[in-house]
């Protein structure tokens, strides 16, 4: 449950100052959705149904498409 609050707080906490840190928070978001302690699907359905997948569609997502080709990534 702390998790999902944690994840929850896209707008209020700080998603990351870099893009590497912002994958870490996405990837944070996607494995809460195949956590076994909710429903199938009722993560998935939390975030489409408030503003959070609108949001990290919007600020994770845009952001790592619009600077793909410039980013250099690494292991």
């Amino acid at each position: 449950m702390s998790d999902l609050v944690k994840y929850s707080k896209i707008d209020t906490k700080r998603m990351g100052n870099s893009f590497a840190e912002q994958r870490v928070y996405d990837i944070g978001m996607e494995d809460l959705t195949v956590d076994p302690l909710f429903g199938a699907g009722e993560v998935r359905r939390f975030y489409n149904e408030t503003f959070l997948q609108t949001k990290r569609e919007n600020s994770i997502h845009f952001g790592n498409k619009l600077f793909e080709n410039q980013l250099i990534r690494n292991t």
